[in-house]
């Protein structure tokens, strides 16, 4: 198969070819998916012409993380190989066939997702791996094991890997109620030698040390402490005067039960002041709208002498971040969130995807820490509380209460969009696994 370069933990899980299951949490780049295909290829090698199988979370991941490194490894070793694409019938699969030469029988590499688990059932394999396994839905990793029984294969091996998202199924499988024979070998991103230099000290500053131990060291955390640790009322509440001149730049969060908006200046480079909240109970965006107008007119007045300022210049000079879902229409309007705001004015700027829960925590635990977040205290009382008092549950997701009087999620979530959705506030790289940044649109 050609020569390889394998980090030491790669070889450990490479070298294993008795364990029936082999679980690899790993921290943020240590290089589990490559190992993934150079597991599959050599295992679909040694039990050829039996088929293997990988699974990703989705058919996407399929298209964008697997098939580059393939054709890439192909490329370097020149292996030849025939790719069919999805099949028919809008089943989301594809299937690679590796022609080694030399005498070795050609073998099958299926590629599914786990969209739909029941799918995933088929005839007997060899080797199957799943990747990013947090991320995949209830009972894939059980389906995927029940198809590891091909009778003449030489190795029959179930290969887990991912990041440690959550205490779900993946962790009951690595850690919890691992099955007999299962192989515990651990990935931290710091064994990657081939990473760019400053990945680590750059790219991750932004990990507190519990989040290091889950996306660097590859972890799994029971997380049932503060979900932002970071804040803290005597350092970041200050007074934030000077909204009378330039841009205001307001976090928004939809909720039809309790709206919550944050408003929020630049100062200096980089730093977020928070200067005031709007909250609105069983509203709609229009009249969230028009209050957050009155309470910018009234505020820019007030700095000024008593100047009141046109309500189309205060919109003009206003960004608001959204989180991607309030583009869809609205039960209350015959538009959406979006174009009801600019079409009063404002400008408006949403992420093309939803963006990852665990990603907006990073990035306000981020600016807190780094001294680069402020918060008016007097004026924003509700999300001062929430910064302080908000939870965390096991999978380390902030705690939601259903009733919106007692639910302290829409503040933090508004804050979030707006730090997510600015280049200058918004950590340096997320820590999700599915959703990168992209364009705001």
């Amino acid at each position: 198969m050609g020569d390889v370069s394998i980090l030491p933990w790669q070889g450990r899980v490479l070298a294993d070819h008795v364990s029936p299951i082999i679980a690899s949490p790993a921290g943020l780049g240590a290089g589990k998916t490559r190992l993934l295909i150079e597991w599959v290829l050599h295992r679909g090698w040694v039990n050829s012409p039996i088929p293997s199988m990988l699974v990703e979370p989705t058919f996407g991941m399929v298209t964008d993380v697997l098939l580059p490194q393939f054709e890439e490894i192909f490329d370097q070793r020149k292996i030849r190989y025939r790719w069919v694409g999805p099949q028919g019938g809008g089943r989301k699969s594809s299937t690679i066939t590796v022609m080694p030469g030399y005498g070795v029988p050609d073998y099958d590499i299926l590629l599914r997702s786990a969209d739909d688990p029941r799918r995933l059932d088929g005839k007997n394999i060899g080797c199957a791996g799943v990747d990013e396994a947090g991320q995949c839905k209830p009972g894939t990793i059980d389906r995927v094991r029940r198809r590891t029984r091909h009778p003449h294969a030489k190795i029959r091996q179930l290969f887990l890997t991912g990041t440690p998202e959550n205490l779900g199924e993946y962790y009951e499988w690595c850690e919890g109620k691992p099955q007999p024979g299962t192989a515990l070998i651990r990935a931290d991103t710091t064994e990657n030698i081939f990473l760019p230099d400053d990945y680590v000290t750059t790219t991750l500053s932004h990990l507190d040390e519990e989040d290091r131990e889950q996306y660097m060291r590859g972890r799994f955390i029971t997380k049932g402490s503060r979900a932002y640790r970071a804040f803290d009322r005597g350092q970041h509440n200050r007074p934030c005067e000077g909204v009378g001149g330039g841009r205001v730049e307001v976090g928004a969060d939809f909720n039809v039960g309790k709206m919550s908006w944050v408003l929020a200046m630049m100062r200096g480079p980089n730093e977020c002041h928070v200067f005031d909240e709007v909250i609105g109970w069983d509203t709609t965006t229009e009249e969230q709208a028009e209050r957050l107008t009155e309470r910018l007119q009234e505020r820019i007045a007030a700095e000024s002498g008593g100047r009141v300022p046109h309500v189309v210049d205060v919109r003009r000079r206003t960004t608001i971040h959204v989180d991607p879902s309030a583009k869809n229409r609205s039960v209350r309007a015959s538009e959406s969130d979006v174009q009801s705001l600019r079409r009063m004015g404002f400008e408006v700027k949403c992420n093309p995807e939803p963006i990852p829960v665990k990603d907006r925590v990073a990035t306000v635990n981020a600016r807190l820490r780094n001294g680069h977040l402020y918060i008016d205290g007097a004026r924003c009382t509700l999300l001062t509380k929430a910064l302080e008092q908000q939870g965390r549950d096991s999978n380390g997701d902030p705690v939601k209460d259903a009733a919106p009087k007692r639910d302290m999620s829409a503040e933090t979530d508004a804050l979030g969009y707006l730090l997510f959705g600015h280049p200058s506030w918004r950590a340096t790289v997320p820590v999700g696994n599915s959703v990168r940044p992209g364009s705001y649109v």
